[in-house]
């Protein structure tokens, strides 16, 4: 998956992520085109939506459509439409429309369901992304929805029940999306685990997308997690219900900065397994997701793909990906040293804190830029020391990079990701932190700079 709606990256950059992905063996990608943070396409029919600075022409993404096709891809859209649909609603000209949940909670909120004018707003852009991508699919996004606290959205939910609200726009979404010629797809999160009763009024046209990013055991439900239903819980409900069924781990989400740790590894083999022995003509495979660009550097993750692409298609044969990968890559004899470095790469990695379970050890440092963020260090319980290993890692990563003969830039994407992350450690140390805030002296304004230095070293080493 491509996360454009969060950040647009450069085209190029995309048609590298497509040959890659045709090469080990994936055959669609997902383009999220917008979300809460804006459209990565210019919109024709709706100019005024929040659009990204660099986001592309309709051809541009026409075009990008075609180049995968013609490799084996098939470019699916998917364009929100119910939650994360601040790129209609923070436009002035649409922010009536904005909803939010009966409590407050303004993360994730939707845009006012079955209202006339979002239906109409809706339909324009599901026919829009239609005519771009030559896709059969198009998936509108509805998960993660906060809504309901709007006038409007209250007297809908007294007069048709929350489920019925629910199932009424979802159907009317489809709708749309076959009079667009698509087929609909939709993340699952609400109307297969937080609220099946949606299932018995839905439309059996629709695919469900069950994204489950923590589970490593497809029979069991990770304790302490967002949902109580086990990856194989999941499916089994959605195939009883007649339901056509894509599985979604992730690579990288919410949890992570610049690498992803092992458990994400694991994810991914908790659906490649399971989904590789569901014998069942409703079951279309998997894909796996990969959030958040400006959280990691683009080049950097291709080991994690490989992992993937050798896992779905073989069945839990993922660390084959990592001697593929060296070899067909970077150009290099797979020799013990790299079978070390990527298998500690993996289980080095910490999760950052926001978006992991308070049973999780040892989370990442965060990265402070104010005084404030340095005194609340200074207050907050001392994270185990990471930084020696992270050095280590980053001394064999320079090792290994003698040994590359392709794609030099590629490495070097990975190798910075080591650095940046060190560097963070470092930043984020007590000694540092005492040093940089001076404690009762006040900051301490040669150490400070020193630190800026670095940070501006580490950022023209990158660009």
């Amino acid at each position: 998956m491509l996360d454009a709606a969060r950040l647009p990256e450069p085209l190029p950059y995309y048609r590298q992520v497509i040959d890659f992905c045709a090469k080990w063996g994936f055959n669609a990608i997902l383009l999220r085109v917008a979300d809460d943070q804006g459209s990565a396409l210019h919109f024709a029919s709706h100019p005024e939506l929040l659009t990204h600075k660099h986001a592309f022409t309709p051809a541009e993404l026409g075009d990008l459509a075609n180049y995968a096709a013609a490799r084996g891809i098939d470019l699916i859209p998917e364009l929100e439409a119910f939650g994360h649909t601040g790129f209609i609603t923070r436009s002035q000209q649409h922010s009536h429309l904005r909803d939010e949940h009966p409590d407050g909670i303004q993360l994730f909120t939707g845009i006012q369901p079955l209202h006339d004018e979002s239906m109409s707003i809706l339909a324009d852009l599901i026919n829009e992304v239609a005519a771009i991508f030559p896709s059969p699919y198009l998936h509108l996004g509805c998960d993660e929805v906060n809504w309901g606290g709007s006038d409007y959205s209250a007297a809908l939910i007294a007069a048709r029940g929350r489920v019925g609200v629910w199932i009424e726009h979802l159907n009317q979404l489809n709708a749309l999306a076959r009079q667009a010629g698509k087929e609909m797809l939709i993340w699952a999160d609400h109307v297969l685990v937080h609220e099946p009763e949606i299932l018995s009024g839905l439309s059996r046209e629709i695919i469900l997308v069950d994204w489950n990013y923590w589970d490593s055991d497809p029979q069991r439900a990770a304790p302490g997690a967002h949902r109580s239903l086990s990856i194989a819980g999941a499916a089994q409900r959605a195939l009883e219900a007649g339901f056509r069924l894509i599985g979604a781990p992730a690579l990288t989400w919410c949890r992570w900065n610049l690498r992803p740790g092992a458990s994400q590894l694991a994810n991914i083999d908790a659906f490649a397994g399971y989904y590789h022995t569901l014998q069942h003509p409703a079951n279309l495979g998997v894909i796996v997701t990969n959030w958040v660009p400006s959280r990691f550097l683009p080049g950097a993750l291709w080991d994690g793909l490989a992992y993937a692409g050798e896992a779905l298609n073989a069945d839990l044969a993922g660390r084959a990906g990592f001697e593929r990968l060296v070899g067909e890559l970077f150009g290099a004899p797979y020799t013990s040293d790299w079978a070390d470095f990527f298998y500690s790469l993996y289980a080095e990695m910490r999760p950052r804190q926001p978006c992991a379970s308070p049973n999780i050890a040892a989370f990442q440092s965060p990265i402070w830029s104010s005084l404030s963020d340095l005194l609340a260090l200074q207050t907050a319980a001392p994270t185990a020391p990471a930084r020696p290993k992270l050095a280590a890692l980053l001394r064999q990563a320079e090792r290994l990079a003698q040994s590359v003969q392709r794609c030099p830039d590629d490495f070097n994407s990975l190798r910075q990701s080591l650095a940046l992350l060190e560097h963070i450690e470092w930043r984020a140390e007590p000694a540092s932190v005492a040093a940089a805030s001076g404690g009762k002296s006040g900051p301490n304004p040669a150490l400070l700079l020193q630190i800026a230095e670095q940070d501006a070293e580490l950022l023209a080493d990158y660009t």
